[in-house]
């Protein structure tokens, strides 16, 4: 019997081992250039209320929570969009701007080219409410020897 040192996630080890997640998405069609940092961090703000009562009620404490934050971001006028990250703490402009640059950087990455004169819209906002340090649970075997086969590891 072979047993894998890091099993994936399907497993029952894997699955302790994973991080507890709850994610939260909301449709709002604004244009990036005139929102103010206040009104993103508004759209984000139940999101984050709900994420840390989830996570309390899950028991995660609180050093080992973290909240993702993202803005499914797009060229006014498209039908498809790029998640970029939102830096965590208190927005400011100059943080609003970034997230533009940071669309059309992506943008250019991932179709070639990118139209900074065009406007961008944020489509949608997303939070994840993460909990844990994706370690295995204390006492889980790193490695075993399967009997009779001392050239077997896992």
């Amino acid at each position: 019997m072979l047993v894998p040192p890091s099993p994936g996630i399907a497993s029952a080890l894997g699955m302790l081992a994973t991080d507890i997640r709850h994610e939260f998405v909301a449709t709002r069609r604004l244009r990036l250039g005139g929102l103010a940092p206040a009104a993103l961090e508004a759209l984000f703000a139940d999101f984050v209320t709900e994420g840390e009562a989830r996570l309390t009620r899950d028991g995660v404490p609180l050093a080992d929570r973290r909240m993702q934050r993202s803005a499914d971001l797009r060229y006014h006028g498209q039908s498809f969009e790029l998640p970029v990250t939102v830096p965590p703490g208190p927005l400011s402009a100059v943080d609003v701007v970034r997230l533009r640059e940071q669309f059309h950087a992506m943008h250019e990455r991932a179709y070639g080219y990118a139209a900074p004169e065009d406007t961008v819209e944020l489509v949608n906002v997303r939070l994840a409410a993460v909990g844990g340090d994706a370690e295995a649970p204390a006492g889980a075997p790193a490695r075993r020897r399967a009997r009779g086969h001392p050239r077997a590891e896992g």
